[in-house]
C-alpha cells in the first residue's frame, strides 16, 4: 500500500529521487537506527501498514561508537540488510519518522526516535528466536517512531 502524498510532499519525494548517490547520503542523519534489528508488530487493518518495532540487537556490521556500517559499500550482500530508497520510504513504515530521507518528504517527526547505543548489542538477528527474548529486546518507545504527520 502506498502512502499517499500532498502536491508539496511529492515535489519533495520527486527532489530527493533525482539526487546523485552523494547527495543522497547527505540526507541520511547517519543515526544508526536502520541498522537495528526491526520486528514487525501489530497489522493496522485501516493502512494496511504493519508497524515496525526495534530491538536492542543491531546488524554485527554496525559500529556502535560511530553509528556507521564497517562494510558500507557491500552492505547489501550482508543477511537483513535493506537498501533505503524510495519504495522503502514511501511504501513502507519501515524507517522512523524522525530518518532523514523521511522528514526530507514528510516534515518533522512527531515522535523522535532516539537510541542509548549502551544498551544495543551487535547480535545477528534470528527470525526464529523465542518470543521472551524478542520482548526482552524491544525498544519499548519505538512502536511511535514510524508514526507520520497525515
Amino acid at each position: 500500500m502506498k502512502i499517499q502524498l500532498t502536491p508539496e510532499q511529492q515535489k519533495r519525494a520527486d527532489t530527493l529521487a533525482q539526487m546523485t548517490p552523494s547527495e543522497w547520503d547527505a540526507v541520511c542523519k547517519q543515526c544508526g537506527i536502520c541498522c537495528l534489528a526491526k520486528h514487525p508488530f501489530c497489522p493496522d487493518i485501516e493502512s494496511g501498514y504493519t508497524t515496525t518495532i526495534y530491538l536492542k540487537q543491531c546488524c554485527e556490521k554496525f559500529d556502535l561508537k560511530t553509528h556507521k556500517c564497517s562494510v558500507y559499500q557491500s552492505r547489501l550482500k550482508v543477511p537483513h540488510c535493506e537498501k533505503v530508497d524510495m519504495n522503502l520510504i514511501l511504501n513502507t513504515k519501515t524507517l522512523p519518522a524522525s530518518c532523514g530521507y523521511v522528514e526530507y518528504i514528510f516534515g518533522p517527526a512527531p515522535f523522535p526516535a532516539s537510541v542509548d547505543f549502551n544498551q544495543v548489542h551487535p547480535t545477528p538477528y534470528d527470525d526464529n528466536q523465542p518470543e521472551e527474548q524478542l520482548y526482552k529486546d524491544i525498544i519499548q518507545e519505538s512502536v511511535l517512531w514510524t508514526e507520520r504527520h497525515r
